[in-house]
């Protein structure tokens, strides 16, 4: 004899995946900018940096130096892109094309030259290029995701602890 019900361990099942997605999520931005401001993206870069001092109880292990990018979207505004990101240009023809970080991007008289991680060099002309997007994770949006799904677990854990115990309790007494 079971101490829940179907349903109830139905549920408690289904809010425990619904925190574990949040802790496995990354929050993604994707930005339309200008294709002349594609070129920005030579310099972006994440890197691992080591902190020996953490054997000696000082500092964190280690830290993660992203540069900052300021990229002209198509409205005009700015957006700051931290860190390394994708290319995706878009066009009539092959429709969408992705260029996975790190990303080599020449950009000459309207004509876009790009190479990823992913691709060998790819040529666009002006004419056929409909347009030019960024992709990089949302640092914030994902460590609000992660910290939400680890209270999410911690709730789900204290609840069924607490449904247990009375569960128990309850058959326990005459």
């Amino acid at each position: 004899m079971s101490l829940f019900s179907e349903s109830t361990l139905r549920r408690i099942a289904v809010a425990t995946i619904a925190c574990f997605s949040l802790l496995t999520a990354g929050c993604f931005n994707r930005v339309q900018i200008k294709p002349d401001q594609a070129e920005k993206l030579n310099k972006t870069h994440k890197a691992f940096v080591w902190n020996p001092f953490v054997f000696f109880g000082v500092g964190a292990g280690g830290l993660v130096h992203k540069n900052v990018v300021k990229l002209e979207r198509d409205d005009g505004r700015i957006y700051r892109m931290n860190g390394a990101g994708d290319l995706i240009v878009t066009t009539d023809e092959d429709g969408e094309v992705r260029f996975e970080h790190p990303i080599i991007v020449d950009y000459e008289q309207g004509n876009l030259k790009v190479a990823g991680k992913n691709r060998s060099a790819t040529s666009f002309s002006a004419d056929e290029i409909e347009q030019v997007e960024v992709y990089d994770k949302d640092e914030k949006k994902t460590t609000q995701a992660v910290i939400g799904g680890v209270f999410g677990v911690a709730a789900v854990s204290v609840a069924t602890f607490f449904l247990v115990r009375n569960s128990a309790n309850s058959r326990s007494t005459p």
